[in-house]
This record gives C-alpha cells, structure tokens and sequence, in this order.
C-alpha cells in the first residue's frame, strides 16, 4: 500500500463511508472493510482511483473485518470471491446476538451507530449483490 494523507483520507472516509458521524482519524481497514460491506462498487473504484489501493489491499483488509460489519454470508462471498480468495475466509460473526450488542456498544467513535443501521445495511446489501450479479 502506497503511502498516503492521513488527514485527505479521514475526510474521504467522513464524507463517504462514515456519512452519519466524523471520525478523528480513519483506520485503512477499517474503512476499506466498510467499502466492501456497505457501499457501492463506485466508491470501491473511487478508493482505488483517489488512493491507490489495490486488490491486495483490499484482500488485507479483508482479513481484519470484525463481526458485525458484513450482514449476510451471501456478500461476504462474493465479495471473496471478486478479489479472487478462493476458498472464502471464514465468515466473521459472533456467537450470538448478545455478544454481537455487548461488543458494538463498547467499540469506539461510530460503531454503536452501525447497530442502529440495520434497516439500511440490508437494504444497500441487497443492492451490492444485484450489482454483482
């Protein structure tokens, strides 16, 4: 991964990804996990285009997502599958719904607002996966 502006890209993730609150500073992972999960893949080509990420990055990335980011297996294998890990990485989930609120509530900056998004996840999941039909 080239190197980048932090500050350029914490308010490329403010502006795109994280529209519903401001982040201090954007973690790469984070964000490009939340690219793959939430958004489109015009803001996925916008990333790659603006920043210079790569397959492999994204691929990365990839490997850290936490439960709870991804709704449903269905787009956590395809989007395996578009950047070519084959078999998919096994699907980040907690145990159960408890755990799944326990932990979103203690994480930090936005994430107890992901929580509240369910309505909204499902609905731009089932649009990504129209796309990649």
């Amino acid at each position: 991964m080239k190197k980048i502006s932090t500050k350029e890209f914490t308010e490329f993730a403010n502006r795109n990804v994280y529209w519903w609150c401001k982040l201090k500073t954007a973690e790469v992972n984070d964000v490009l996990v939340m690219i793959m999960a939430k958004h489109t893949p015009a803001l996925e080509k916008e990333a790659r285009e603006r920043f210079g990420f790569t397959d492999e990055d994204f691929r990365n990335a990839l490997k850290t997502a936490r439960p709870g980011i991804f709704a449903r297996v269905e787009l956590w294998e395809k989007v395996n599958q578009r950047l070519g890990i084959n078999p998919a990485l096994p699907f980040p989930k907690y145990d159960d719904r408890a755990e799944y609120i326990r932990r979103i509530s203690a994480e930090k900056d936005c994430a107890e607002r992901i929580a509240a998004l369910d309505k909204k996840t499902a609905d731009l999941t089932a649009y990504a996966l129209s796309l990649f039909k």
